[in-house]
């Protein structure tokens, strides 16, 4: 079984190089950990927004494909950049969401913030997600 990069996990969010870091079954195992850590804090609707990279489009159909597998709806509202996604989030009442985005990095970058209440998460709770990547149930 594939397991995503511990270096990807940073205190603010989780980044890495696609293709390397950032791959299709990267990204599903991912997108699982995503669906569950938002099941386990009650969350059953989410804001997915995404920059203007390559691969935050693709990324965002995977991330939004496996999210409502697992019985979250999916609220899409496209390529923005990062506080339009934090506004969305707060116009449509919806307080969870992941923007995908590497932010100021090089473009062979992606990455993510995962939005849960009134700010992204952090610390602790970034490495909850990594724990969740690697458990296969």
């Amino acid at each position: 079984m594939q397991q995503l990069n511990s270096l990807m996990f940073r205190q603010y969010d989780i980044r890495g190089v696609v293709e390397k870091d950032l791959n299709d079954d990267t990204l599903a195992l991912l997108s699982k950990a995503f669906s569950v850590f938002f099941l386990q804090h009650g969350v059953k609707k989410v804001v997915i927004g995404k920059d203007n990279r390559d691969s935050s489009e693709p990324f965002s159909h995977i991330i939004s494909d496996i999210l409502q597998k697992y019985g979250i709806s999916v609220i899409d509202v496209g390529t923005v950049a990062t506080p339009m996604f934090y506004f969305a989030s707060k116009i449509l009442d919806i307080p969870a969401g992941v923007m995908i985005t590497a932010s100021h990095n090089p473009k062979e970058y992606n990455g993510f913030k995962v939005l849960l209440g009134p700010s992204t998460i952090y610390g602790d709770e970034i490495q909850q997600i990594y724990q969740l990547s690697n458990n296969p149930d």
